[in-house]
């Protein structure tokens, strides 16, 4: 499929640079990107065809920021953890790029107005968001029981409340991008279709649901075996649910001291906005970054505690609120699926409704460059910083005996060297 389109992406881009200005930064979205090996082909190809026709046009390559957007479940640490062998390996010397995974829905926003030159979306747009609405046991007998789409046995009125549900869908879509790309961008998107007019043909797309169709009924089937077996009261959500880090010994059951640092830290952040505010220029959008958010019940505790501020500044001075972009930060092995999941109870559900706030995941390490040139206004970092970039030359066994072994920082029995 991303070969079949990868022509379309090339046209797109050369109509795009066709213009007579060629940006020195492009942002880049791949909605519903997914994980696995596929995941950061798309973003790849669109950087290696900018590069082409930069080439072309005897332009410098432009500073990218690469945004990877998927529902919240999907397994972004599998993505974070490979960008380095899969992803920045490949890059040539000359092209910068910066990448952010974005948890959520592409049917509402994502991300800030105006802020995307291109947009691509491969084999995703036929997901709906939802059961269309009569088709589910909410609203009485079950229609189109044991399918998870069209069939040969779905009804008329099956088939109208799907197609209703992806003009529905495609609607919020197309509204939501109309929002966040520049004036002037470019969007390919890649479905997958059927040559015959009739819904419910086995060929192609539908071919392929049926398949997912009857694993999930598998599964079903097997997980309620196993209930009935076992005598087992659980629902089912509990019988397939996958357990997160949330152990009595892991960090998000321990972590008392680090939301004491930021009780404290609070007054310097009020001064820090407040001061921030009290220039000539506001700005319509607001970019955080949180370094070292670390997973855990306080890893969106300093943001909200941002905005909270933020908020307070605006009202005081009678000024609307900024549109906000926060990016959490941390290393690639970082727990970003816990973060992800947690967002809507931990931090949208707490936002007031004039709040509108987009959040993104930045793999990496904070003594490197991470995100666009100019592109941030308020930068927080809480416990983060004492933590080294690596062992100090010459106190590992690669550089002979080991020095200050047994140990991982300054002890008693450190020599001055």
């Amino acid at each position: 499929m991303l070969s079949l389109a990868k022509p379309f992406v090339e046209e797109a881009l050369r109509d795009y640079f066709g213009g007579t200005h060629i940006p020195d930064k492009m942002v880049i979205a791949d909605l519903g990107c997914s994980s696995g090996p596929n995941a950061l082909t798309p973003a790849s190809e669109i950087i290696d065809a900018v590069h082409a026709q930069c080439q072309k046009l005897g332009h410098r390559s432009p500073e990218f920021m690469v945004f990877l957007n998927d529902l919240p479940g999907n397994d972004f640490n599998d993505i974070f953890t490979s960008l380095q062998p899969d992803f920045f390996s490949k890059l040539r010397e000359d092209e910068q790029c910066r990448v952010a995974g974005v948890p959520g829905s592409f049917y509402g926003r994502l991300f800030l107005s105006r802020s995307l030159h291109f947009v691509h979306s491969s084999s995703s747009l036929h997901w709906l968001s939802q059961v269309p609405p009569g088709l589910d046991a909410k609203n009485g007998p079950m229609q189109n029981k044991g399918n998870i789409y069209i069939t040969k046995t779905s009804t008329k009125a099956v088939i109208d409340a799907y197609k209703q549900q992806f003009k529905t869908d495609f609607n919020s879509f197309l509204k939501s991008r109309a929002e966040e790309v520049i004036p002037g961008g470019r969007m390919v998107l890649t479905f997958l279709g059927r040559m015959s007019n009739d819904p419910t043909t086995k060929e192609g797309f539908n071919h392929h649901i049926e398949m997912i169709a009857q694993s999930l009924m598998n599964m079903v089937s097997k997980a309620e075996e196993e209930m009935r077996e076992k005598g087992n009261k659980m629902d089912m959500a509990r019988v397939l649910h996958v357990n997160g880090g949330t152990k009595e010994i892991t960090y998000a059951k321990n972590s008392s001291a680090q939301k004491q640092i930021l009780f404290i830290a609070k007054p310097l952040l009020e001064e820090a906005l407040h001061e921030y505010f009290g220039g000539t220029q506001f700005q319509n959008k607001m970019v955080i970054a949180e370094l070292g958010c670390s997973s855990g019940p306080n890893a969106l505790t300093p943001a909200l505690e941002i905005i909270d501020v933020v908020h307070a500044q605006c009202q005081k001075r009678g000024r609307r609120l900024p549109e906000f972009m926060v990016f959490l930060n941390d290393l690639p092995g970082n727990d970003f699926n816990d973060i992800f999941t947690s967002l809507q109870q931990d931090f949208f559900s707490k936002l007031r409704e004039e709040e509108q706030c987009r959040v993104a995941g930045v793999p990496g390490s904070f003594y490197g460059r991470l995100f666009l040139s100019r592109s941030l206004h308020f930068v927080h970092s809480s416990s983060s910083l004492h933590w080294l970039s690596q062992v100090p030359p010459g106190l590992d066994a690669k550089s002979g005996a080991m020095q200050n072994k047994g140990k991982v920082y300054i002890s008693k029995t450190s020599t001055k060297a």
